[in-house]
């Protein structure tokens, strides 16, 4: 069963224009468009912010929260490394699905190397990977217009890889 509902996004990567200009170029239809909410706020992953984020999943009725990139939501002073120190700090989130809300959470690859070029997969705490249901690959060659996106999934069936490509307008063209 599919459940749609509002969706929430914690943005620190990108100036709010920008990235507001990016949603537009998305060409969402209205209804998306009106029950999508940015948050370009500083914070952090604590106990007050989990509890806050669980009042407006149940009072909004959120239905998927993304936090873009998880880097800029830790502790000042955390190790991503640390697999106990970010199994704690993401242990609530595992907690608030059983409120029915999905999480996103983008944490980019490692830069390439100097030497190859070549970048690495899964940086930071093995736990991150472990705890993750579907894990979500997008992958571009440089100087290229297309990406391919790939998922890796614990509980559920496989999904099929797909290409995709931004057009002249801007605008997400799938399957090219």
């Amino acid at each position: 069963m599919k459940s749609t509902g509002p969706v929430l996004i914690f943005q620190k990567e990108i100036h709010p224009a920008f990235y507001d200009e990016r949603l537009t170029n998305l060409h969402l239809p209205v209804e998306i468009g009106q029950n999508m909410f940015v948050c370009y706020q500083d914070i952090r992953f604590s106990r007050q912010m989990m509890e806050k984020l669980e009042t407006a999943i149940r009072m909004a009725g959120l239905k998927l929260v993304v936090f873009d990139p998880l880097t800029n939501f830790w502790q000042h002073g955390l190790e991503e490394n640390n697999n106990v120190a970010v199994a704690q700090t993401l242990a609530p989130l595992l907690q608030l699905r059983s409120t029915g809300c999905s999480f996103v959470l983008v944490h980019h690859d490692t830069k390439p190397d100097t030497s190859t070029g070549i970048a690495g997969r899964a940086r930071g705490a093995s736990v991150m990977l472990n705890m993750s249901d579907t894990r979500v690959f997008i992958d571009r060659e440089p100087d290229a217009d297309t990406i391919r996106v790939s998922f890796k999934t614990r509980n559920s069936k496989r999904v099929p890889t797909f290409s995709a490509r931004m057009d002249e307008l801007g605008r997400m063209r799938y399957g090219v």
